[in-house]
């Protein structure tokens, strides 16, 4: 039997461990940068203050959706855009503090029928998250195969976005929660600056990846 438990079948996990092909009907996805917390996902501004509105939006598989529906985890006020369920727009009220998360639950035409997505946000400080506070480490550097990231204080990783040296977002990673997080098998060699989020604000760290 093959991952779906079809006999004879050809369905096989995909790079995101993903049961796919076949009788599946879910397209195998080939880029590990899809998976998860990569371009698949909720994307937004990861820092918000209180009184003002941002906007949201979700991309998913290369899958039908027949119906996208937002939610927050603390009773911010969605709309979802009108003509585009993929976007919608979130007020943040005030009497929000620390941290809220943004929701999307997709609903697809073919398997998995249903999938939930989430985005953990920080409510307020933001003009004070700009700033550089936390040093980042990344060993080994320069690397072949990979790196792994940690920030000091063993403080939480909330995402990471790698620019390249031409400022383009060649990578992403959201909803991470772990103090150590290994980056660079997707990567070509080159020079890149690792975004680093935590709730103490965005540090940076230069990465060299060899040939």
């Amino acid at each position: 039997m093959d991952c779906a438990g079809v006999v004879n079948g050809i369905a096989k996990k995909d790079v995101c461990s993903v049961c796919a092909g076949g009788a599946t009907g879910v397209i195998p996805i080939t880029d590990a940068s899809l998976c998860g917390g990569g371009k698949v996902g909720i994307k937004g501004p990861l820092c918000v203050e209180i009184g003002k509105s941002y906007k949201y939006t979700i991309t998913t598989e290369n899958i039908p959706v027949s119906n996208i529906s937002w939610w927050s985890s603390s009773g911010a006020t969605t709309t979802k855009t009108i003509g585009n369920d993929k976007e919608m727009t979130v007020l943040i009220p005030s009497y929000l503090t620390g941290s809220t998360a943004m929701f999307a639950g997709v609903n697809y035409t073919k398997n998995p029928y249903y999938k939930s997505y989430s985005l953990l946000v920080k409510v307020g400080g933001c003009a004070a998250s700009a700033a550089l506070s936390l040093r980042v480490e990344a060993s080994p550097l320069p690397f072949d195969q990979t790196t792994v990231l940690t920030l000091e204080n063993q403080e939480t990783i909330n995402a990471i976005v790698l620019m390249d040296i031409n400022g383009l977002e060649v990578y992403r990673a959201e909803n991470i929660s772990s103090d150590s997080f290994e980056i660079g098998k997707e990567l070509t060699p080159g020079m890149y600056l690792a975004h680093v989020y935590s709730s103490q604000g965005i540090s940076v760290k230069k990465l060299m990846k060899l040939n």
